[in-house]
């Protein structure tokens, strides 16, 4: 990446957080679509974290496709990174916590209407997560 197009997208993330901060002010449920509509932007540009704390902001405010979409992360990042054979109680308790807030952010959405999380929720209940 060259010097040029790094501060261009140190630019374009600056006014990212100017609209965010415009978005708060909105009412909550316009908010929580602004913050939905970035975190997916964040994540088609591989910026996880980024994503996954929009994801999270929106889904606090209510919106069902945030909370689908942060569950897919929680369960993600599992598949992706499995335990070791040798991880702590605390790593396998976080792991736990982990699955079980997919499992409600799940949950919710599908009682929103979400069908992408209905058909999630069912995936983990015929696992037994």
């Amino acid at each position: 990446m060259s010097i040029i197009s790094h501060k261009s997208r140190l630019h374009r993330l600056s006014q990212k957080d100017t609209t965010m901060s415009q978005a708060a002010q909105l009412e909550p449920t316009a908010y929580a679509h602004q913050a939905f509509k970035m975190a997916l932007t964040f994540q088609k540009a591989g910026n996880h974290d980024d994503a996954v704390r929009l994801f999270r902001n929106a889904a606090q405010h209510g919106h069902p496709g945030a909370m689908n979409e942060l569950g897919v992360c929680l369960m993600e990042s599992h598949e992706k990174a499995p335990l070791a054979t040798d991880a702590s109680q605390q790593e396998v308790q976080d792991r736990e916590t982990e699955q079980e807030e997919a499992r409600i952010l799940f949950h919710e959405a599908a009682k929103a209407g979400h069908t992408a999380a209905m058909y999630n929720f069912s995936i983990i209940y015929k696992q037994g997560q």
